[in-house]
């Protein structure tokens, strides 16, 4: 029997044949990215991709963060002739995988056509398991380890384990998106939610001088290259904007006119890798503090989109994320309370007063020049 890994997609299957081909492709591509260091070969069939390799267990576990993939799986490839033969070959499998105690069952499919149905498959395999390990029970509802059989035309492939993925569409598919990268938790996700997307994220942090806010930016980066590992992180240093803030004015009038010049700035970097739009890493408790009014004074400064991924999301589906992103992640980040205070209305008239002190051109364009772009990929 030869080693092979089951990469199953989703969303991709419900696409026109073009654009099935076309994200079908990319995904492939993005695969043959994650898995540089590992020999395999990859073969393509509706609704699945197999990546012959003799490292199952690591390629299964790397391509199921790749955003287009539903789930992946580390398998046995055979082609029996008949049921016979696939009945040897799980006997074989179960004698390998299987506690030689508890509860097992015995799941079926399969695409063409074929002497046997998928019961019978399931009935004689259950049998012979039963025969080779009389300790076993069978427990279809909730067993404690299921042997799994797909068989498409005369393959066979035998497998133990379902590695979920995180679905979506493939890096690529889409274009490009700025992503306001302060290097919080809340950052990555709002990353990893655009490449779920299909868009090409391109993490941007504005660097304040802090060395240790920096180094953790950079190392949260790196946590999320695992999802798209040719991703690239860019760095602008805005001390200078900072220090053109007047300091008499309110700590309110300070933060909009520091956010409405960042967002600009953020403008003018996608204008050079041709970003279609930028996207911002509030969360919904944020946002609430903010003002809607206040947040549109905010974006008028664009002529972009902004995209905020995190609205709409509780707090369970982003420690679900944030886990994926580092498991480490502590059980309590998601449940501090969100802040009391909220924002005053603004008055725009308020905030142009203040602009039309700072040079603001001379000022991006400054810090342009300070632009760094980080990546890890060797491929």
């Amino acid at each position: 029997m030869n080693r092979t890994v089951i990469v199953r997609y989703g969303e991709i299957a419900i696409k026109s044949k073009p654009v099935r081909k076309k994200f079908e492709k990319i995904l492939v591509e993005n695969i043959k990215t994650a898995i540089t260091e590992t020999s395999f070969e990859i073969e393509t069939e509706r609704g699945r991709i197999f990546i012959d390799t003799s490292e199952t267990e690591k390629v299964a576990s790397s391509v199921a963060n790749l955003p287009g993939v539903v789930s992946t799986s580390p398998a046995w490839k055979a082609e029996p002739s008949s049921l016979e033969g696939i009945c040897n070959f799980a006997e074989k499998i179960a004698r390998r995988s299987f506690s030689p105690k508890g509860s097992f069952a015995i799941r079926s499919r399969r695409m063409g056509d074929h002497e046997f149905s998928s019961e019978d498959i399931e009935e004689k395999v259950g049998e012979r398991v039963l025969e080779e390990i009389p300790d076993l029970s069978v427990n279809l509802d909730s067993p404690d380890q299921t042997l799994y059989i797909e068989i498409r035309g005369g393959d066979a492939y035998f497998f133990t384990k379902v590695i979920e993925g995180i679905g979506g569409l493939p890096v690529g598919s889409q274009k490009k998106i700025i992503v306001l990268f302060s290097g919080n938790i809340y950052s990555a996700i709002s990353t990893v939610l655009l490449l779920k997307r299909g868009a090409l994220a391109c993490p941007l942090f504005f660097d304040t001088g802090d060395e240790k806010l920096r180094k953790e930016a950079l190392a949260l980066f790196k946590e999320i290259l695992k999802f798209h590992p040719k991703l690239e992180l860019r760095t602008v240093n805005i001390q200078s904007i900072l220090e053109q803030i007047p300091k008499k004015v309110s700590e309110e009038l300070k933060d909009m006119v520091k956010e409405r010049m960042l967002i600009k700035l953020a403008e003018a970097i996608g204008g050079k890798i041709d970003a279609k739009a930028l996207a911002s890493s509030k969360s919904s408790k944020q946002i609430a503090t903010l003002t809607l009014h206040n947040l549109g004074s905010i974006e008028e400064r664009t002529d972009i989109p902004v995209f905020h991924p995190l609205l709409g999301y509780e707090n369970e589906k982003l420690a679900k994320i944030g886990k994926k992103i580092n498991p480490e992640l502590p059980d309590d980040e998601f449940r501090k309370p969100p802040s009391s205070s909220k924002m005053e209305k603004i008055d725009p008239e308020k905030i142009h007063e203040i602009e039309r002190k700072i040079p603001q051109e001379s000022l991006i364009e400054s810090a342009l020049e300070t632009l760094q772009i980080y990546t890890f990929f060797e491929g």
